[in-house]
């Protein structure tokens, strides 16, 4: 059975995220790559997908904070 390729908007819809957080994560290398299926399209595999799922860290209920900027109140 062939793997399913996904566009950006099955992928966000998968794993919850925007679509410029993916593209970040993927700048990062903490996301997976697509693949360039023509001049102005990419795919990502669903089952490199799937497997980037899996081998997330869980959340551990904490929420995630972020540095402060300099000179900030708080």
């Amino acid at each position: 059975m062939a793997d399913r390729m996904l566009d950006v908007k099955q992928v966000a819809g998968l794993v919850n995220l925007s679509y410029p957080t993916i593209y970040r994560m993927m700048q990062r290398g903490e996301f997976p790559k697509p693949l360039q299926v023509s001049p102005r399209n990419v795919r990502w595999l669903e089952t490199e997908i799937t497997e980037w799922q899996q081998n997330c860290p869980r959340n551990s209920g904490q929420r995630a904070t972020r540095p402060r900027a300099t000179g900030e109140l708080g």
